[in-house]
């Protein structure tokens, strides 16, 4: 099996082989020794014992190989190597480390999740082989008010700082929060700032986690990584450090969603039921967006692929118990004046009198378009009161009494109403001109 195992990897990544699997055994190639897990005992249990006889001249095969791959980063090393002298535990051990840390190697360790077996001696590397927070290069950040660049190295003399990269919604403590400690250390029940947002946090319980299990403990430190309970402000990607000490960390830039799709309940009773497990979701997944489009009544979720949506829509109704349906979101159309239309003429009667209007249309320059959604004209300023958002209702600009003529804006359109006729008071008249400008735009230049 490992020999499989090895040289499906050694084609894949041109790695080397570090161990041997054989009826739950791995023989430690460092070592020199070979580790036993009992069947019953799930791992727990690890025994050290000699290399087997029938195995030995293969492991001293492959030690061989590991050595001589190693000391191709290490001169001590290979000088040894080379003239056939003794090649310590220790040794090999310093060695491999540098070359990790360095990014010239990477250690391969045989084992088996369902089974357990080789947990232990791969914690042992991670603690040997992997980089420490002290091996790494202080971290960088910016301080939220002078935007001037400050460093944190993992101390605990230092001030405390932690970047949040996980929201879940825990169903029975809440929602948790996970972030990891760069620098410094706090206890359950300090004041912090969130100095993303600016606000400060209240660090209440502090747990760590094991897989569905928590532990309950009073102080994290530069290095750990743990959850909090009770930072109702700090999401994925946020800072939280000391108040006297603010520092906003490089934050986590998520990509933009790619599909999306409606979703509405079956059920008129579990509309407010959707609302908040949608906003739950986006809350612990930031690549997933909500959307409510007033314009089509629809709410809009929005993710990186159809399974990443299916796999929402599933949780939202195994978990909360929702029955959705899930359709295409309606796509809305606009359109506008692309060309100058001139000598259209339009008749109707109000209440009071006979009105003719002389209608002409013409697009309407960007920068003017861009003035009446700002709500202003010309020179910068409101010219009345019932100057509003173009889009939002029918604006009026730029009255001339004495030429009675009107410049109206409809979707970044001029409506030049000239020839007027039996005007005397025109907000009387305002749906004829409206309904005037339709049938043109109807009936195209």
């Amino acid at each position: 099996f490992f020999f499989q195992a090895e040289h499906g990897i050694r084609d894949s990544v041109a790695s080397r082989g570090l161990g041997d699997v054989y009826k739950r055994q791995v023989i430690d190639l460092v070592s020199m020794k070979l580790m036993r897990w009992d069947k019953e005992g799930m791992g727990l249990e690890m025994q050290l014992s000699e290399i087997p006889y029938d195995l030995e001249e293969t492991a001293l095969q492959y030690r061989d190989q590991l050595i001589e791959n190693v000391a191709d980063w290490d001169d001590d090393l290979l000088a040894k190597f080379l003239d056939g002298e003794n090649v310590r535990e220790d040794e090999i051990r310093r060695a491999l480390r540098n070359a990790t840390l360095s990014n010239n190697l990477i250690p391969v360790f045989c084992g088996s999740a369902l089974k357990n077996i080789g947990i232990q001696p791969l914690l042992d590397g991670v603690n040997s082989y992997l980089p420490s927070p002290l091996d790494v290069p202080a971290i960088s950040g910016v301080h939220p008010q002078t935007e001037t660049v400050e460093e944190r190295t993992a101390g605990l003399d230092q001030p405390f700082s932690a970047l949040a990269f996980k929201t879940v919604a825990d169903p029975y403590i809440g929602r948790l929060v996970y972030f990891r400690v760069y620098s410094g250390s706090a206890k359950a029940g300090t004041m912090l700032l969130n100095s993303s947002s600016m606000s400060r946090e209240r660090l209440g319980r502090i747990v760590k986690m094991h897989a569905d299990q928590r532990e309950d403990i009073e102080e994290v430190h530069a290095g750990e990584i743990a959850a909090a309970v009770g930072l109702k402000e700090t999401s994925t990607g946020q800072t939280i450090c000391d108040l006297d000490s603010p520092i906003v960390l490089e934050m986590i830039q998520f990509p933009d969603p790619v599909v999306s799709v409606s979703i509405e309940p079956k059920t008129r009773g579990d509309q407010d039921k959707l609302s908040e497990a949608l906003v739950k979701l986006s809350d612990e997944d930031p690549t997933f967006k909500i959307n409510y489009h007033e314009e089509t009544g629809q709410t809009v979720m929005s993710g990186m692929g159809e399974l990443h949506l299916e796999i929402t829509v599933y949780r939202l109704e195994e978990e909360e118990g929702i029955k959705v349906t899930v359709s295409e979101p309606i796509v809305v159309y606009r359109e506008s004046i692309s060309a100058d239309n001139k000598g259209r003429s339009f008749e109707g009667k109000s209440p009071n009198r006979h009105n003719r209007f002389y209608i002409e249309t013409e697009p309407l320059p960007d920068d003017v378009v861009n003035a009446l959604r700002e709500g202003v004209f010309g020179d910068g300023t409101v010219r009345n009161k019932d100057a509003r958002k173009v889009g939002d209702s029918f604006a009026e600009f730029g009255m001339n009494k004495d030429m009675m003529r009107k410049i109206y804006a409809i979707n970044g359109t001029n409506l030049l109403v000239n020839d007027t006729k039996g005007i005397q008071n025109l907000h009387e008249t305002r749906e004829l001109i409206i309904d005037g400008f339709n049938d043109v735009c109807k009936k195209g230049p």
